[in-house]
């Protein structure tokens, strides 16, 4: 079984976990993610300002979509450092530290 591990939870984080589970269905996953909440459209914040759009509409994908596709969701985690080596990522978080092996590694944190 595969280990893989994506860090950021972006749009791009959506497309290679569709694009995973296209080809492996049981293979691990693994999203590290600074954010505090699932993927949303950024784009759209400013509706929500507004009042034209609402948080739920925001989501890119539904909280489900993670369990589905049997996704480790780490938020509000740091990635600290990348040993390529040991094939290895090290995070933190406000609560606590942390890592995960992998055998693929995919960075998705786009250009915020």
């Amino acid at each position: 079984m595969s280990k893989y591990v994506i860090i950021g939870n972006g749009i791009s984080s959506i497309g290679c976990i569709e694009g995973i589970r296209s080809v492996d269905k049981t293979g691990s996953i693994t999203v590290i993610a600074k954010e505090k909440h699932m993927t949303y459209a950024r784009p759209l914040i400013s509706y929500y300002l507004e009042g034209k759009t609402t948080l739920n509409k925001m989501k890119y994908r539904t909280n489900s979509f993670y369990k589905k596709n049997n996704v480790e969701v780490l938020l509000d985690s740091e990635v600290t450092k990348i040993d390529k080596k040991a094939k290895k990522v090290s995070f933190k978080s406000s609560s606590k530290r942390g890592s995960r092996s992998f055998e693929k590694l995919c960075i998705c944190t786009g250009i915020s």
